[in-house]
């Protein structure tokens, strides 16, 4: 009898790497910065969910119009972001991440 020599490896996925029609977080990144027009948006450790719900605000024409603040803080910039996205949790960027995506929606 011959011996099968590949058991235990599974060779049915193929390692495909397509999302499978799922949209990615890298083409939620590209779109929303595309449609604000921001350079880079650093702004992938937000999840799938959060990213659609920012993505709503941008195509909904939401903007901020109060000056940006400055500092090392998180508060003034969560706060600011708020207004527009209200229940993504906004305490995972960065300082410089939050910047970014103020300058994004800022008139």
């Amino acid at each position: 009898m011959e011996e099968n020599k590949t058991i235990g490896i599974e060779t049915w996925g193929g390692g495909s790497r397509r999302t499978k029609s799922r949209t990615s977080k890298l083409s939620l990144v590209s779109s929303i910065s595309t449609l604000t027009g921001a350079k880079s948006l650093d702004i992938t450790t937000l999840s799938i969910t959060e990213l659609k719900q920012v993505l709503v605000a941008v195509k909904a024409g939401k903007c901020i119009e109060d000056p940006i603040p400055t500092g090392r803080l998180k508060a003034p910039y969560i706060s600011m972001l708020d207004t527009l996205a209200p229940t993504v949790n906004f305490n995972k960027l960065s300082v410089q991440a939050l910047q970014e995506l103020i300058g994004a929606f800022h008139v």
